[in-house]
């Protein structure tokens, strides 16, 4: 009789994992939609306009994330010029092909332009380049280049799946770094919580394979929804951690009548020193048909929403992506190198080392000034001389 007992336990727990292990057959379907998407998106480039708008608490909120991002007091240090105006734009131009990618993002800071010739009235609400941030990722290192006060840093390529950007600007980043997208996203997250690796073949890295991610909690496939006229799939992935945030919920709807684009990204976090969560929202507005069953949005909608105790929400930050122009043409190769100018103070995380290019350093630069002080061209005449 327990010999009996112990059987039909052995067998109850083996369907029950062989249940856990296998995953839904519309994710797996939903999974193999976006793998064919991700396919055909070879190569891609374009301008974007990016238009932030935040109110008081909003500029507070950043600046607070700004320092905690550096590890500094609250109140210490200073920010990026963005951070100090409730409105802020920048302008970003990128490329990106398997493995490699460039961007370059400038600000656009209020105020009138330097050059009269370029402004359009004295009334006109205006805004003027403010700093350049240059990323290049050649296939083999990823340099961040500031030209606004000469310094970049060279870091490994990476070879992650950044979802956290917005619909626009994940997919160019994801290309650029060799990554496989959101299907290799939900696959791997799937791995990670006991599916194996060989039901998606070619989407899990044998690192996530060999050292699942303990904090993904769930995966699972929503009813379908309507968002904005689109019937949507939509997935969501819950996520428990220790800091910042100590529980997130991520939800991530995509269009299979639209080449499973993705119409929105709703992120929820619970902060571990807060009393409220911050909710992300991203809406892709205008889906259009670019190339045949590949969709791309004319614009994201992105909001901030603190969402207190009891349920009320205050929108506190929002961004309008607007695109500009996009191509799905090949960039040339040589839009992928970058030249550090002579000067430069590069910090390469990857040898461990800080330089100047050139070996041309504030050192040196101070020593030219002084010996200027006694130092005359051969032949020149002198201070008071004659012919």
């Amino acid at each position: 009789m327990k010999w009996r007992l112990l059987t039909l336990l052995g067998i109850a727990l083996a369907c029950a994992a062989g249940q856990g292990a296998e995953p839904d057959p519309d994710l797996r379907f939903l999974i193999k939609g976006l793998r064919a998407r991700e396919t055909t998106l070879v190569c891609l480039r374009g301008t974007l306009i990016e238009h932030i708008l935040r109110s008081a608490d909003g500029v507070r909120r950043d600046r607070e994330e700004w320092q905690s991002f550096l590890g500094r007091a609250p109140g210490t240090g200073t920010y990026p010029i963005a951070m100090e105006n409730p409105e802020a734009a920048t302008a970003l131009r990128f490329a990106a092909s398997h493995g490699l990618y460039r961007g370059e993002a400038l600000t656009l800071i209020p105020g009138p332009s330097q050059f009269r010739s370029v402004r359009t009235s004295p009334s006109a609400r205006e805004l003027r380049p403010g700093t350049l941030d240059i990323t290049v990722i050649d296939g083999e290192h990823e340099t961040r280049y500031q030209p606004y006060d000469q310094t970049a840093q060279i870091l490994p390529q990476g070879r992650w799946t950044e979802v956290s950007a917005s619909p626009l600007l994940c997919e160019p980043l994801m290309l650029g770094n060799s990554a496989k997208g959101y299907g290799a996203f939900l696959a791997t997250a799937l791995v990670a919580l006991g599916t194996p690796a060989d039901r998606f073949p070619g989407l899990v890295d044998e690192a996530s394979a060999e050292h699942p991610n303990p904090h993904i909690k769930s995966v699972r496939l929503d009813a379908k929804e309507n968002i904005d006229g689109v019937d949507c799939n939509t997935v969501e992935l819950v996520v428990q951690t220790d800091q910042p945030f100590i529980r997130t919920v991520a939800r991530y709807s995509f269009a299979e009548s639209c080449g499973f684009a993705l119409v929105r990204r709703l992120v929820t976090n619970r902060y571990a020193d807060a009393k409220y969560d911050v909710e992300e929202q991203d809406s892709a507005k205008g889906l259009h048909e670019v190339a045949k069953g590949l969709w791309l949005p004319a614009a994201v909608v992105r909001e901030r929403t603190a969402i207190s105790d009891g349920a009320a929400r205050h929108t506190f930050r929002r961004t309008i992506l607007r695109v500009q122009d996009v191509s799905l043409e090949k960039p040339p190769a040589e839009q992928f190198l970058i030249t550090l100018p002579i000067g430069t103070l590069v910090q390469d995380l990857e040898l461990q080392s800080i330089y100047w290019v050139g070996g041309v350093n504030q050192t040196v630069i101070q020593r030219v000034k002084l010996a200027d002080k006694d130092f005359s061209l051969e032949g020149e005449p002198q201070a008071g001389a004659t012919k």
